[in-house]
């Protein structure tokens, strides 16, 4: 799993345009980002 609060804010807008979803959850990682920010 990927430490995604360390992402740059340009990074989390990559990764927002590119909705991958995680293998343990299977959200995409702008909904998993926001449930741990």
């Amino acid at each position: 799993m990927r430490n995604i609060t360390a992402l740059l804010p340009g990074e989390q807008e990559r990764l927002d345009k590119r909705p991958v979803p995680m293998g343990d959850q299977g959200m995409p990682v702008p909904m998993t980002s926001a449930n741990i920010a």
